[in-house]
């Protein structure tokens, strides 16, 4: 059976609570980026348990309503892209 990945954020990062801008940051070798709410939410789900599906279905769940399907795929792939957050299979 082949199964999705599940996604964590890489190992050289990390979500960080910055006091001076009052909201979640992450850091990311030699840089510092800035997050809106959505942004740092899905993050927070890329906590090696849920598939790229799995963290759509919970953000369309906490966001009844709202069609953000395709915002957060998007996000997921640039920040895949860019390697902050990675797919692995257990």
């Amino acid at each position: 059976m082949n199964r999705a990945p599940v996604l964590r954020l890489a190992k050289r990062v990390r979500l960080h609570r910055d006091a001076v801008r009052g909201r979640l940051v992450l850091l990311a070798p030699e840089a510092v980026i800035e997050l809106n709410a959505e942004g740092a939410e899905v993050l927070s789900l890329c906590d090696e348990t849920r598939t790229e599906d799995e963290v759509v279905s919970e953000m369309q769940a906490r966001h009844e309503g709202g069609d953000v399907e395709r915002d957060v795929r998007t996000f997921l792939e640039r920040v895949l892209r860019r390697g902050w957050v990675e797919g692995f299979t257990r």
